[in-house]
């Protein structure tokens, strides 16, 4: 799949979509530029059914992504932090059909944690490492960790990141519930790839049903019950 950014590398791997972020004189830090591709691909993988997952990785083995690039925050006005690009992208991959898997191979800083935290899952190299710098320069991590964040590790672990300036390692952030599995960096790509294989093994329907209610359309549990009768349907669409 070529994308419309020379930083950024789609590779179609059977049922899996890796996207590389490829800009290792910077850390694999993300432009503009960069997030409009990402958006790209994510919009067209939601068109294709026979996408099952979609797997994010920095090139190179120091970085998973270094967040914004520091020339871009610098020249924003800030009428244009107030519908941030990184913020709407990082909300589509959440919400994308496709398990989205974040491969972190390296440090994971600012915005690039925060796009790590948008996925649906998060493996890590076992010397990654990750922080949220934005209050020691007057901002906030508004792309989405000062939501996401306390949803996955509660408050008083996400305070010790975001307010605290805390530097996780990968065994820190697997045991905070952060990271679910942390490996060898030589490991890393074997042991992304089981994922991708047990993931595509399953019902897509059903993940995807899953996995949206999961994203925060529970309710009182009502959602499940109509999730689970569509799935019924779908099986035994006879039936009434």
């Amino acid at each position: 799949m070529k994308t419309k950014s020379d930083y950024v590398l789609a590779d179609r791997i059977e049922d899996s979509l890796w996207i590389e972020l490829r800009r290792t004189e910077r850390c694999n830090a993300y432009t503009e530029e960069m997030l409009w591709a990402i958006e790209a691909l994510v919009s067209d993988a939601n068109l294709d059914e026979s996408i099952r997952t979609v797997v994010f990785v920095g090139a190179g083995g120091r970085a998973f992504c270094a967040g914004a690039d520091l020339g871009e925050i610098a020249a924003r006005s800030w009428k244009s932090v107030l519908s941030l690009t990184s913020a709407r992208i990082f909300s589509l991959i959440q919400e994308a059909r496709a398990v989205t898997i974040a491969a972190l191979n390296g440090v994971a800083v600012g915005g690039g944690l925060e796009l790590a935290l948008a996925c649906d899952i998060r493996l890590a190299a076992s010397h990654a490492s990750m922080w949220l710098p934005e209050p020691s320069i007057g901002l906030l991590p508004a792309a989405g960790a000062l939501h996401r964040l306390p949803q996955l590790v509660g408050a008083g672990r996400a305070k010790e990141l975001i307010v605290g300036g805390a530097v996780w390692d990968a065994a820190t952030a697997q045991s905070a519930g952060l990271v679910a599995e942390v490996v060898p960096a030589p490991k890393l790509r074997a042991t992304v790839d089981g994922w991708t294989q047990r993931i595509g093994s399953r019902d897509a329907a059903a993940t995807y049903l899953a996995k949206q209610t999961l994203n925060g359309r529970v309710g009182d549990g009502g959602h499940d019950l109509v999730a689970q009768s569509l799935l019924v349907q779908l099986r035994n669409p006879r039936r009434h």
